[in-house]
């Protein structure tokens, strides 16, 4: 909790805003070694902003359903099953 309401009030703190926008490019990063193995000073730029930037957005959304409603919140399996879902669905190029 502490975490969105950070992000709430740098909307309105420039000097905090620097300091959790530095703090998501970091996220970006580690969420992208995460997933590919590849150290962080080697991962393409691209890279950390697909797939750390999916993976951040992931952790965030998962994370505001298990605070609010943590009974219906989903299980991995589930949000597996959805990714799975997800990319059945996508098209071959955008």
């Amino acid at each position: 909790m502490a975490n969105l309401e950070t992000v709430l009030r740098a909307q309105r703190d420039p000097e905090l805003r620097e300091q959790v926008a530095s703090g998501l490019r970091q996220g970006r990063s580690g969420m992208a070694y995460e997933v590919t193995g590849t150290p962080e000073a080697e991962l393409p730029e691209e890279t950390v902003r697909t797939l750390g930037s999916v993976q951040l957005a992931l952790l965030g959304g998962l994370m505001m359903q298990h605070i609010t409603d943590p009974e219906s919140a989903p299980t991995a399996e589930e949000v597996l099953a959805g990714i799975r879902a997800l990319a059945a669905r996508l098209p071959d190029e955008a």
